[in-house]
């Protein structure tokens, strides 16, 4: 119970420390390379890094300094960094690289959001699903006016991360609301993400009690 309570806890936070709206990137950290080596995101959005293998000191590079230093290692598989203005940050591992573009080596460029852009964070800063708690085994998710022409999801997964649904998206009905069905996921705690194009636009935290 201890560790569940902390795990709540855990996530809880995560989602706090990023508004709704916030895309997700992911860097992925390996030996001597950072992957994406060049991600280009809007203001607010996260950048997440996460361990491949070894251990890498990453340093930003930028004055002043993008993010605090951090170590990826054994201790620490992941550390996420929201950018909230306009600019190039390039970073470098320490251990395996330098300033000026040396060796191992990223850059988040993040740029200001085009007018359709904005209007999908706006619209996925909507998002909601009622009722939560879930009982009985369906919701209505309902957001914003979403831009057509492109693919949304929503990815469900259980408080450690794991996917356990995915349901596509409509955005022709989200204003109105879509049925979505949780009958088969056994009573707790869920976190509800939007994707279009395996960006997360927006996350909600459900209550399954069937």
């Amino acid at each position: 119970m201890k560790l569940f309570t902390r795990l709540v806890a855990a996530t809880s936070l995560l989602l706090l420390q990023a508004p709704a709206w916030a895309a997700t990137f992911t860097v992925q950290v390996d030996n001597n390379q950072y992957t994406p080596q060049v991600v280009n995101i809007a203001p607010g959005d996260v950048v997440r890094f996460e361990l491949v293998a070894g251990t890498h000191p990453t340093v930003s590079e930028s004055s002043p300094a993008a993010f605090s230093p951090f170590t990826l290692g054994p201790t620490l598989l992941t550390r996420s960094v929201t950018f909230a203005t306009a600019g190039t940050y390039d970073y470098y591992c320490s251990a395996h690289g330098a300033p000026g573009r040396i060796g191992m080596w990223g850059s988040v460029r993040v740029s200001t959001p085009t007018p359709a852009q904005e209007a999908t964070k706006q619209a996925a800063a909507q998002l909601n699903i009622f009722p939560n708690p879930v009982r009985g085994g369906e919701a209505v998710l309902t957001m914003g006016e979403l831009k057509g022409g492109q693919a949304y999801r929503l990815r469900i997964t259980n408080i450690i991360g794991r996917e356990v649904q995915s349901v596509v998206l409509r955005p022709e009905t989200l204003t109105s609301g879509q049925p979505i069905n949780f009958a088969a996921l056994p009573a707790g705690l869920y976190i509800c993400s939007v994707l279009s194009n395996d960006k997360v636009l927006a996350t909600k935290r459900v209550t399954v009690q069937n």
